[in-house]
């Protein structure tokens, strides 16, 4: 998102009159999460444990679609990895995007799957 920002819309206010861009330039559409299947890091689990309350290490075979126990627990636990990448999203994501914000005036409209707000 920086360097999007930095390079469109960072040259519009650095091109024209500041004052007219914030007029004219409000958002910035943050079109999807298109990166393919991002569901681990090298501190995922950990931070899904101390998120969730138990460890997902006896579950990694739910990320390559094997069901385990039950349906039931098996979409609990799929719904935690959501939830969980879902709250990285917003927390190392969008919430950047305020600083930018508040020294521009210009938003962030994101199209993203479930936020917590």
């Amino acid at each position: 998102m920086r360097k999007q920002f930095n390079n469109w819309f960072g040259a519009a206010f650095s091109k024209t009159d500041p004052a007219l861009a914030r007029k004219v330039l409000k958002y910035m559409h943050v079109d999807s999460w298109e990166c393919g299947s991002q569901n681990w890091s090298s501190n995922f689990a950990a931070e899904f444990h101390k998120r969730r309350g138990y460890s997902l290490m006896p579950y990694l075979p739910l990320l390559a679609g094997i069901p385990m126990e039950s349906a039931s627990r098996s979409e609990d636990v799929l719904r935690d990895v959501r939830t969980t990448i879902s709250d990285w999203w917003s927390m190392y994501s969008i919430k950047r995007w305020l600083p930018v914000h508040n020294r521009t005036a210009v938003s962030s409209r994101p199209n993203v799957w479930r936020l917590p707000w």
